[in-house]
Parts: C-alpha cells; structure tokens; sequence
C-alpha cells in the first residue's frame, strides 16, 4: 500500500458495535487510522479533536444525534468544507440523504465488506 494512504484517517460513526467493530478492523487492516464514535454528537467531537479526517462513514439512524443531524452540523462548519462523508445505512432515504453536501456515495446495509473496502480505497486517494 502507498505510503501516503497509510496516513489517511478514517472516522466511523455507527451504533451498532458489531459493525464499527468489523469495519475498524476492516480499515486499520489496510493501513489507515481509525477513529470510532457512536453516535453524531461523539462523531462531531471527534471532528474537533483529531485532523481532519479524509473520510467519514456514517450510519443515519442513530440515538442521541442521527447522522442527518451530522451532515446538517457539518455543512454549518466550513473549517470542514472538504471533509468526505460514505453513507453506510439500511435506511430507505439513504438514496436522498446522499445528495447532500459532503457525500460522496453510500452504501446499504447489509453489505458487502469488499464494497465498502473499494469505496473506502477509492474516496481516500
């Protein structure tokens, strides 16, 4: 893997810790920082305490802030104009919701995790 992919930081907003989990270690396998959250309002924190990440992937429905909320909270700040969000969500508007700033695609749950890999790989180079 090229060494200025190694360097790239991922963000993972998702509740359900089964998948966070797979997906970390999916990431971290090739080669990139991995920051979780578990909800929208950790996955904005997070944003404020690490570099900016060269991708976020973001679950919809979540409690405490869904990630309709992230997105809404994220085209306010332009200090993260250039952050790239992947949707990862087996909601319906899941479609819709990708049409908003800062998306970059989506994928529906279930996956495949050979997708969200190529997805991944592709949005960080």
């Amino acid at each position: 893997m090229p060494a200025r992919s190694r360097s790239k930081t991922v963000l993972i907003v998702e509740d359900d810790p089964d998948i966070r989990e797979v997906l970390e270690e999916m990431i971290d396998a090739g080669g990139h920082a991995v920051v979780t959250a578990t909800n929208g309002a950790e996955g904005l924190a997070a944003l404020a305490q690490v570099d900016p990440p060269a991708l976020v992937l973001l679950d919809l429905m979540m409690p405490v802030m869904s990630g309709f909320a992230f997105l809404e909270e994220l085209a306010r700040r332009k200090d993260r104009a250039g952050d790239k969000v992947l949707l990862i969500s087996a909601n319906e508007t899941v479609e819709r919701a990708a049409q908003l700033p800062g998306v970059v695609g989506y994928v529906k749950k279930p996956f495949d995790l050979d997708e969200v890999l190529a997805l991944v790989e592709k949005y960080l180079e």
